[in-house]
Parts: structure tokens; sequence; C-alpha cells
């Protein structure tokens, strides 16, 4: 038989206070809960990161764009050359 100072060991609290939430339907509603937001979160961070990363792609592939587009304008427009 478990002596009242085994329950104040932090072990074995932690142990019955999961059991207590695990076992009784507050607790797993909640844990339910919390598990579906936080995979919600996890997923809208996932498009957001995605996002960006298509952001920082197309700015850099626009940039690119400019700049071989401008050097071609510059050799068009260089003295020497016919149009």
């Amino acid at each position: 038989m478990p002596e009242f100072e085994d329950y104040l060991d932090p072990k074995v609290g932690a142990a019955v206070l999961v059991t207590a939430a695990v076992l009784s339907p507050p607790g797993r509603r909640l844990l339910r809960r919390g598990a579906i937001y936080g995979i919600a979160g996890a997923l809208i961070a996932r498009d957001a990161i995605a996002g960006l990363g298509r952001g920082v792609t197309r700015g850099f592939r626009d940039a690119a764009s400019a700049a071989s587009s401008g050097v071609q304008q510059s050799r068009e427009n260089a003295p020497g050359t016919e149009p």
C-alpha cells in the first residue's frame, strides 16, 4: 500500500495528473482540442513559410529578368551599333 509521502514525489504527482487528464472526459476533450489547434497552427505556419519562399523566389526571378533586359537594352543603345 503506498504511503502518503509517495504521492508527494514530483514524478508520481505528474503521473497521477496525466492519468487523471487522460481518463476524464473533460481532460480528453481538452487534449483533443489542443491537438487539433496545434495541427492547424502547424499547417498555417507551413503555408506562410511556403508563401514567403515563393515570394522570395519570384523576387529573385524578377530582379534577374530586369537585370538581363537592362543589359540587353544598354547593348542595343551602345555607340557604334546599328539599330
